[in-house]
């Protein structure tokens, strides 16, 4: 909304890093920025390009400049109804446009992933009496990024399961599968009897490998195996894992956050500091936000630092 030529520039950069990382998320299918920019300069019904695309949602945005700000909107539209399904925006300098960039584009990218699971799993439920394999997925998913209680991994367990009945060879569903049976045992131990425990345990070890076999660079795979490792008391594997997972998809916040983890179980709190940071910076309203100040507190609390200032 500008007509400084630099500021197309940074729309474009945005536009091409975010169709990047979204890509990166498994599941998605993303159209790539030249099939988009004759899009860009027109007002066109998302409906219309819905119908054109082939896509069933349109991630839209603007840019406006004040002074030495910069704001940025993005909304996320559905495209056979044109609902909106989330927005926010996002204010910086242009002192450091390549800094605000990044930013802006980790933060949608790690947000817009958890949106379209809801919005997938509310449709997935008026289909409930014939359910497919790709409905009890989407429904596990939504549920996976709210908060995790004992019930909540429960019905994660079940849904998995009953995807890979119908598709045994889903990588994505046996990496869920591994990661809500090491969430049980990493938060909810006091919940399982000691045979229960070791069943779930032996679970999850069945469910990562076939995950990692299946695709071996499925970024929720290699964090399943993180988890696995950190039950099994191997920091070292774990934080392996987890740079993996971070590098296939580098807006993985809770990946982020378990290598934080991994980090403090090896005595390595100053190296844990900034993947929570970072963890924090792209996922500051999400389920895992309390994790994640546990473990900068830990942390701080490690180097001594009684009077560190929280973001």
């Amino acid at each position: 909304m500008s007509s400084d030529p630099e500021h197309s520039y940074f729309a474009d950069g945005i536009t091409a890093t975010l169709t990047t990382d979204l890509s990166r998320i498994s599941g998605l299918f993303v159209i790539a920025s030249t099939s988009t920019a004759k899009f860009g300069a027109r007002t066109i019904d998302v409906r219309q390009i819905g119908q054109e695309l082939g896509v069933q949602y349109v991630l839209q945005g603007s840019i406006q400049r004040g002074g030495e700000k910069v704001r940025v909107t993005a909304q996320l539209v559905e495209t056979t109804n044109g609902a909106q399904l989330w927005s926010d925006r996002f204010d910086g300098d242009i002192t450091d446009l390549f800094g605000l960039q990044d930013l802006i584009t980790a933060r949608i990218a790690n947000t817009i992933g958890r949106h379209i699971a809801v919005d997938a799993a509310r449709q997935a439920e008026k289909r409930k009496i014939n359910p497919q394999a790709e409905d009890l997925l989407v429904r596990g998913i939504a549920i996976a990024d709210k908060p995790q209680t004992f019930e909540n991994l429960i019905e994660q367990e079940q849904l998995f399961r009953q995807t890979l009945a119908l598709d045994p060879d889903n990588a994505e569903a046996w990496a869920r599968l591994g990661r809500s049976l090491l969430h049980q045992q990493i938060n909810f131990a006091g919940f399982l009897s000691s045979q229960q425990a070791k069943k779930k345990l032996r679970d999850a070890q069945q469910a990562v490998e076939k995950a990692l076999l299946l695709d071996a660079n499925n970024s929720r795979a290699r964090f399943a195996e993180a988890l696995l490792y950190r039950v099994l008391r191997q920091p070292a594997e774990s934080v392996r894992a987890n740079e993996i997972a971070i590098a296939l998809d580098r807006n993985f916040a809770v990946a982020r956050n378990v290598l934080s983890s991994a980090l403090l179980d090896m005595g390595q709190p100053e190296n844990a500091i900034p993947q929570t940071e970072q963890a924090m910076r792209l996922d500051p309203l999400g389920p895992q936000i309390n994790t994640m100040q546990f473990n900068m507190g830990k942390a701080h609390f490690l180097l001594h630092r009684a009077d560190a200032t929280p973001l």
